[in-house]
């Protein structure tokens, strides 16, 4: 009776073990920043107040939108180190705002994301340009400040992939992060349904933020896409 009820005991052990290695799931995490891509800063603000200005030697993003002062931000990430074949479960976007670059909040108004549909050179970018230095051999946007798309393929700002507030005014000093969820844009990526330009950080009117680039010192500041896959 002891042997039979010992072999019982070994056998529900080992089957509770077989249940438990096909149930839990070893998930892998990748975290880049934009310099990551080939070339390195790719992450550069475009100014309305500037059309024609390049600002990459910056440490500078920023969806700064008040009264007429338009300001959007171009970043890139390079996917490649993400295995083929694999399933993305997630991908945040953080970004660090820090009122020392400038103190103005959100003011509860969105910072938003979208994919973009042209390539761009990050030494070359401006409100108006994709690329080129002259009129001659500049590449131009069909829509100045940048031309992108929302997650419901409309072009006129009502379906970001992602967008979230800090909710700060213009007296909260410090340093905030703010996180965005683009699972649903690294996915049109990764799986080529999408071709990857980067992505559009925009604000609608009233939102004053700004996020330190990837050219600091500190590169706990910069801007980076944690993808986490199975």
């Amino acid at each position: 009776m002891y042997r039979r009820s010992h072999a019982f005991a070994v056998l529900v052990a080992l089957v509770a073990c077989l249940w438990a290695s096909t149930a839990v799931v070893r998930a892998d995490e990748v975290v880049l920043t934009p310099s990551d891509a080939g070339g390195g800063a790719n992450d550069v603000r475009i100014l309305a107040g500037g059309p024609k200005s390049n600002y990459v030697s910056e440490d500078i993003l920023s969806v700064y939108n008040r009264a007429g002062n338009s300001q959007n931000s171009l970043v890139l990430f390079d996917l490649s180190s993400i295995p083929a074949g694999r399933t993305i479960t997630s991908a945040k976007l953080a970004l660090q705002h820090d009122t020392k670059i400038y103190f103005t909040g959100d003011q509860g108004v969105d910072t938003q994301v979208f994919r973009l549909t042209k390539p761009w050179v990050q030494w070359q970018a401006t409100w108006i340009r994709t690329s080129g230095y002259r009129t001659s051999n500049a590449a131009t946007w069909d829509q100045p400040g940048g031309d992108f798309v929302g997650i419901k393929g409309q072009t006129d700002g009502s379906d970001p992939y992602a967008n979230t507030t800090l909710n700060l005014d213009d007296a909260s000093p410090g340093v905030f992060e703010l996180d965005l969820d683009v699972t649903a844009l690294v996915n049109e990526w990764y799986s080529g349904v999408s071709s990857n330009y980067g992505l559009l950080l925009t604000g609608p009117e009233g939102n004053g933020l700004h996020f330190h680039a990837d050219r600091g010192d500190d590169p706990t500041m910069y801007p980076t896409l944690t993808v986490d896959f199975q």
